[in-house]
C-alpha cells in the first residue's frame, strides 16, 4: 500500500525496524492488532502517508539542508 501511494519502496528496510515504526503508528491510532490496522489504513488512505513518514529515517534530513551542510 505503502509503495503504490508514495512509490516508496522499503521493502530493504530491517524488518524489526518497520515494525517498530508500524507498533509506534498503532499506538498513535490507538488500534490494538496488525489487522485491524490494516482496516484503519484502507478507511483512512491519509495515514498510509503519515505511516511511511514513520519510515524515513529523519536524520536524513539534516543532509537535505544544504545550508547546514555547508556549514560544516
Amino acid at each position: 500500500m505503502i509503495c503504490t501511494q508514495t512509490k516508496i519502496d522499503f521493502k530493504d528496510y530491517k524488518e524489526p525496524t518497520i515494525y517498530r515504526r508500524i507498533n509506534k503508528r498503532m499506538d498513535q491510532v490507538q488500534v490494538a492488532s496488525l489487522e485491524d490496522y490494516l482496516h484503519y489504513l484502507h478507511a483512512n488512505p491519509a495515514e498510509i502517508k503519515l505511516l511511511c513518514q514513520e519510515f524515513l529515517i529523519g536524520v536524513t534530513k539534516f543532509f537535505r539542508d544544504a545550508e547546514a551542510f555547508d556549514l560544516l
